[in-house]
């Protein structure tokens, strides 16, 4: 039995732990009072200490299974742009380390491999699965949403992760995948909005 599992409709998520993580060091000695001010903008990357399993059903054929994200992956949590002013407009709810945690563990990963390692029953093997950007993003909000019972939060950080499709790079390259057609629409129409007003 799962010590976290989470089941809404026919969508469920379990883990049987937290994942375990080192964070890195970052460097603030000898520096000027300047490098210090840039040194304290610097998002802090945790490495995965050992392997970290998320079970997901109910998504789709592709995605559902046992993703495995495997020891030694460094992670910065959820990719935050100024996270410190992020968290104090949204009161603390969207930081790279809360409740987007666990999310941004396989998310991260895919990001760097473009590839997703699932577990395969009866064996020891890992199965690796290319997962398109759009596809881990999709992923990225429903665990979001039924991990923390947030659909508001996973939908707005789902909204900015797949903004990112125009300044990120997934799998070493900009702008693959599945263009973000609502939030560039969004934006456009907030930015026709702004321009009526003034």
């Amino acid at each position: 039995m799962a010590n976290f599992e989470y089941t809404r409709g026919c969508v469920k998520i379990t883990f049987d732990q937290l994942p375990q993580l080192q964070p890195q060091i970052i460097e603030t000695n000898n520096l000027s009072w300047w490098q210090h001010f840039i040194n304290a903008r610097t998002p802090r990357k945790y490495i995965l200490i050992q392997d970290w399993c998320i079970s997901v059903s109910g998504i789709s054929a592709k995605l559902d299974g046992t993703i495995v994200v495997t020891k030694g992956t460094e992670i910065d949590g959820a990719s935050i742009p100024f996270p410190w002013f992020v968290a104090f407009i949204t009161f603390g709810i969207l930081r790279p380390m809360g409740i987007l945690l666990t999310a941004s563990i396989p998310h991260d990963y895919a990001f760097i491999h473009g590839k997703l390692n699932y577990k395969q029953e009866g064996s020891e093997q890992l199965q690796q699965r290319v997962v398109q950007r759009h596809e881990v993003d999709y992923l990225f909000y429903q665990i979001v949403k039924e991990v923390n019972q947030a659909p508001i939060p996973a939908a707005i950080s789902w909204l900015a992760v797949r903004l990112g499709w125009y300044w990120i790079k997934y799998n070493g390259k900009y702008r693959n995948g599945r263009f973000p057609l609502l939030i560039t629409s969004l934006l456009a129409l907030a930015l026709t909005g702004t321009l009526f007003l003034t």
